[in-house]
């Protein structure tokens, strides 16, 4: 009886450590299940902030180039505009010089 009694102690403290065993593997389980699924969060949050970013970035350089085009385009514009006003002035200045030599003929 005493064999028994002393085995069944035994036993009830090994049951007992496996017991408290099992409750922090468990714990540390259910932590790691949430940090799994925080983390799975934060992932797709950043996923998401990488897009916009990358949207953003797009729409930057588009209107980086639309404004160098617009710029462009306005350059070109007063370059003609230039050509076609000194066209005129030259053409100015010979009718008058040919009409001031046709006057002293």
């Amino acid at each position: 009886r005493r064999h028994i009694s002393e085995e069944r102690k035994s036993l009830q403290t090994r049951l007992d450590d496996m017991t408290e065993k099992f409750m922090l593997v468990t714990h540390e389980k259910d932590l790691l299940v949430r940090h799994s699924t925080h983390s799975a969060h934060v992932e797709v949050s950043l996923a998401e902030t990488k897009a916009q970013l990358a949207r953003q970035l797009t729409v930057v350089e588009e209107s980086k180039r639309k404004q160098m085009g617009s710029s462009h385009k306005l350059q070109v514009t007063v370059e003609g505009t230039g050509r076609l006003l000194r066209e005129h002035i030259y053409s100015h200045a010979r009718w008058e010089k040919h009409m001031s030599d046709e006057i002293h003929e």
